[in-house]
């Protein structure tokens, strides 16, 4: 019967999957607190769908699986019959949702689907325990770790080991290709090749890969490098060093969008943890400041994490803190940035020039286009140099 289930979700999923979804009137990005559960004190956002309108995570630290829309809110989606359960992501359509319960016999790793509930996934031949950490587009591979080991699970096939020693932590959408860390090392494993070591940053030590893109060609994660370091690795430029704000001191690329262009992580400065967005052209740039550039209110906000962003970027969800306390939030209708682009209309000309010269010495956000907060020659360089261009 699960294995119709499953089938059925993939079907649907053709024909209810849209590509844009709470985009304000005016154009600025919609950010949602995401709220607690009963009986709960804070919550924490995992996992975003295709399109940003189902969210999922857990409340409290170990404490419920949540699973959020804009209609019904925070909803908790139950246990394999222990104390605590964890949702960590989400199909593409939002009706097939995986992660980790405890159960009678121990920590399992779970698919729970709308309609129809939570399943124990079981574990390894031999195995105590096991976490569900990433789930395909259309919900029929759920991968993780069962007793460090990297697993595959499908309906028809069961678990499967994939990597001896080691984590699997994502999966692109098309499911051809995982992501995790083996041993001490990011590991990528496609259905083709293999397991693959995907090395770490010259110079660097450990490494763990936490995402990929739809069809696997790029991946996130962090490696160690005096510091933990964020990385993009692709297929033909290799690991690449996503860069450092000043005073930092650790990184981490937790998800990166469907076309491989924008990741979002975490970075820390001391015991502060703020969320981040990235792009080659920009380098990494706090998510707290572009997104007051974007018109968006943060008051009472510190967005501490970024976990997740939809696969066209326009979704990014994690966690924060909301007035003293941790919240879960989602943040739709996120325009990625783009260098010069100072009004995000999609081409860098007079207007973003005129923002650049009138505010000019001051403080951002307007003109403000490489988002460090303030307006000067950096951004006056970055609009000149791309004059005339578009996004």
């Amino acid at each position: 019967m699960l294995t119709t289930m499953v089938a059925n979700r993939s079907v649907q999923l053709s024909i209810t999957c849209v590509l844009m979804w709470s985009v304000s009137a005016s154009g600025v990005p919609i950010l949602f607190n995401l709220g607690i559960l009963p009986g709960t004190a804070a919550s924490y956002g995992r996992a975003v769908n295709v399109d940003g309108s189902v969210a999922v995570g857990r409340c409290d630290l170990n404490g419920k699986a949540f699973r959020w829309t804009e209609t019904t809110g925070i909803e908790d989606i139950g246990t394999l019959g222990g104390t605590w359960a964890e949702a960590f992501c989400v199909s593409n359509d939002g009706a097939v949702v995986a992660g980790a319960s405890g159960s009678p016999d121990g920590d399992r790793a779970f698919i729970w689907i709308q309609g129809f509930g939570m399943v124990n996934l079981g574990v390894l031949s031999g195995d105590g325990a096991s976490y569900g950490q990433g789930v395909s587009a259309d919900g029929t591979i759920v991968v993780g770790s069962s007793d460090g080991r990297a697993f595959r699970w499908t309906s028809v096939d069961g678990m499967q080991e994939i990597a001896p020693n080691g984590i699997a932590y994502g999966i692109s959408a098309d499911g051809t290709a995982i992501v995790g860390e083996n041993g001490d090392r990011a590991f990528r494993w496609t259905n083709t090749g293999g397991l693959e070591n995907l090395g770490t940053l010259p110079g660097g030590g450990v490494s763990a890969a936490e995402d990929a893109s739809d069809d696997g060609s790029a991946v996130t994660g962090h490696a160690h490098l005096g510091i933990r370091r964020a990385f993009r690795w692709t297929e033909s430029g290799g690991m690449e060093d996503l860069g450092i704000p000043p005073g930092a001191t650790a990184l981490h690329g937790q998800a990166i969008s469907g076309d491989g262009s924008v990741v979002v992580g975490d970075y820390q400065i001391a015991s502060d943890s703020y969320a981040f967005i990235w792009t080659s052209e920009l380098g990494i740039i706090d998510l707290n400041r572009y997104l007051i550039a974007c018109g968006v209110d943060l008051s009472g906000w510190i967005l501490t994490d970024a976990n997740d962003i939809s696969s066209n970027a326009s979704a990014i969800t994690g966690n924060g803190i909301f007035n003293g306390e941790v919240r879960a939030w989602l943040v739709t209708g996120v325009v990625s940035p783009c260098a010069g682009d100072t009004n995000w209309d999609g081409a860098i000309d007079l207007a973003d020039l005129n923002a650049v010269l009138f505010a000019f010495g001051g403080v951002g956000p307007m003109g403000d286009v490489d988002y460090d907060g303030d307006v000067d020659l950096s951004d006056l360089n970055l609009v000149l140099f791309h004059f005339g261009t578009s996004c």
